[in-house]
């Protein structure tokens, strides 16, 4: 890992003219910044999708300035900070073209570059799902900087040592952002610490949320990229809990696998080796610590800070927390043997030779989709008060309809779900955001995908496994 390094606005270049057509009830700025995009290229890391994005939430920031409204027209202004109100008159909008050349595009390639810039603590050759978990934190950490540049928050940015004073808002004068045009450099201090906040919060967050779903190295090498941000270069986390509360949370852990446990996994011990054994053991502990941090989060006391109970006394009352624990833990366990049997399984069919036929592919993935579509319903941590999530229920509807298949390119998949969120607002949910959406969304849906694979090359065993290869 390096440290990283402030993005930086390219010198402007002359601006082709935009293309567009103005129909006889008007166009609004969204067509204007479509046009605009058309005319631009992008460094080699930067998603066009997401630049598409960061263009217009830039628009609508700067629609809700004054100064936009004496520069150009109050009507600009509106169009700016309203995509549904549409216009004719060309001279307006060539104000919006112009407030968009002239600062929301660069503006825009300075915050979305935070996610090139943290591109660096991403490790190479990793699966969809865990790299998902990196993109994503990434930018949620660009999504952070553009907030606190628009809307500076009240309270100094925590760092290692002190904290940094805030920056005044970027976009609060014309020559407030002419300045930061002309020169970046007086912001890497606090931009970069707040990057580098925002990504460990959201990847640590991740992490704790979906460790079960990761192998051991995934895991581990997940940690480690979060320690050495703290450690190594000062980033913040923002904590949920305190660090006391979590050891405290731990040890009850612990405690409760070998209490409950023990029993099964010196069975199981008897005929599987040593590292699936303890693997499932580490799973377990996992799925006790999140039982106790939702239960905590529900508003139950867990702080241990009553002067009437000892510690022993708090511990015992964590377990009867995790009392009811014991069938789900075990449930998740029976999954985690049997992925790593399969797994075993795999590597001794490695070697043997393998008839290898033409299959249907369609049928395979269809049957694949619905398979991974009924694991949903199946899933009782996909539900929230007995029903299914919005999540839950999203990634159903995508299987389903085997939108899965006929987009199965990453970004297009996080568009399509984005649009999905902001359609209505989302019931049944304890997502908070757009970028939580869509992060929860695939991981249901890859999660569900190789769960069904394995059920399928289960049932039909090495030979026709390999011919639906």
């Amino acid at each position: 890992m390096e440290q990283i390094t402030q993005p930086l606005i390219p010198a402007p270049t002359e601006s082709a003219d935009l293309e567009y057509e103005v129909p006889r009830e008007g166009v609004g700025r969204n067509v204007v910044i479509d046009a605009y995009l058309a005319t631009r290229s992008l460094p080699p890391l930067m998603d066009r999708k997401r630049f598409s994005n960061e263009v217009r939430a830039w628009a609508g920031a700067l629609g809700r300035q004054a100064w936009i409204g004496d520069k150009y027209a109050p009507v600009v202004r509106t169009l700016l900070a309203q995509p549904a109100v549409a216009e004719v008159d060309r001279g307006l909008l060539d104000g919006v073209e112009e407030a968009c050349t002239t600062y929301a595009g660069p503006l825009s390639r300075y915050s979305l570059g935070w996610v090139i810039s943290l591109d660096v603590w991403q490790p190479d050759d990793l699966p969809l799902h865990v790299s998902t978990l990196y993109r994503e934190s990434a930018r949620s950490a660009a999504v952070a900087v553009r907030r606190d540049m628009t809307d500076p928050p009240a309270e100094p940015l925590p760092a290692r040592d002190s904290s940094l004073a805030v920056p005044p808002c970027v976009i609060g004068s014309e020559e407030l952002v002419t300045e930061f045009l002309d020169d970046q450099t007086p912001r890497s201090d606090y931009d970069t610490q707040r990057a580098m906040n925002a990504y460990v919060t959201k990847l640590r967050r991740d992490h704790d949320a979906k460790r079960d779903l990761l192998e051991r190295d995934e895991s581990d090498e997940m940690s480690a990229v979060i320690e050495r941000a703290i450690v190594d270069f000062g980033a913040v986390p923002d904590e949920q809990f305190p660090p006391e509360q979590l050891k405290r949370f731990e040890l009850a852990a612990e405690i409760k696998v070998n209490e409950i446990f023990d029993d099964q996994l010196a069975r199981y011990a008897e005929t599987s080796p040593a590292e699936n054994v303890d693997e499932t053991r580490r799973r377990l502990v996992v799925e006790c610590l999140r039982v106790l941090k939702k239960d905590a989060r529900a508003g139950h006391d867990h702080t241990g800070e009553s002067a009437a109970e000892s510690p022993e006394e708090e511990l015992a009352r964590l377990g009867r927390v995790l009392d009811g624990v014991e069938r789900g833990a075990w449930t998740k366990a029976n999954q985690v043997r049997a992925d790593l049997e399969d797994r075993d399984r795999r590597r001794r069919n490695s070697t043997a030779k393998v008839r290898h036929r033409r299959t249907r592919g369609v049928t395979y993935a269809s049957e694949l989709l619905a398979r991974a579509a009924e694991r949903i319903d199946a899933d009782p941590d996909l539900r929230i008060d007995g029903r299914p999530s919005w999540e839950a229920a999203t990634a159903k509807a995508m299987l389903q309809r085997r939108q899965v298949a006929a987009r199965f390119d990453p970004d297009d998949l996080r568009e399509l779900i984005g649009r999905k969120w902001n359609a209505k607002t989302p019931k049944n949910t304890g997502l908070s955001d757009e970028d939580e959406a869509v992060t929860e969304v695939l991981l249901v849906m890859l999660t569900q995908i190789g769960r069904a694979e394995r059920d399928i090359r289960a049932e039909r065993g090495p030979t026709e496994k390999a011919a639906e290869s």
